[in-house]
């Protein structure tokens, strides 16, 4: 099965339990296969919930390394860190039929990340899969005081 690995040594890190991820892991492929960016989003705050209080870093790069890491659990093609002619995308997410342009946050809100993605064009670079893939950008934000991560989609123009 696909992601066993990474999904083994999240638990063992004490981020959630291995039935619990690999639950987890194959409904938030099934969404991110879909395109069902609400489904997508309950999965993204429900992995970051389960990250035990004593185990939160407050830095945006701990929360971004544990979402890539699931990401690849997903069996997804997943970029992280993805220069562009604008800057530098946090990740990308590739699947069949749907792309996911994603930008976190620490202690912002999830607005930010998603003025982010369209004030610096990090989608465009992906204009050409129009037809092919539907372009998702989506604005993850972490709020390291209350250990609560917030998720927004903006819609794509055009």
């Amino acid at each position: 099965m696909r992601g066993t690995f990474t999904i083994t040594l999240l638990a063992r890190k004490g981020i959630g339990t291995q039935s619990r991820l690999a639950t987890l892991r194959d409904l938030m492929r099934a969404s991110a296969e879909d395109g069902d960016v609400p489904s997508l989003i309950d999965g993204i705050e429900s992995l970051f919930s389960q990250i035990p209080y004593k185990l939160h870093i407050k830095d945006e790069r701990y929360h971004h390394s544990v979402f890539l890491s699931f990401m690849v659990a997903l069996g997804a093609r997943v970029e992280g860190e993805k220069s562009v002619s604008t800057g530098r995308v946090d990740a990308v997410l590739v699947m069949p039929k749907h792309l996911y342009v994603m930008e976190f946050k620490r202690d912002k809100d999830a607005q930010t990340a998603t003025s982010q993605i369209l004030e610096r064009c990090y989608g465009k670079p992906y204009a050409y899969l129009k037809g092919l893939k539907q372009v998702h950008l989506v604005g993850i934000n972490v709020d390291t005081r209350t250990r609560q991560v917030t998720v927004k989609e903006e819609p794509v123009a055009g």
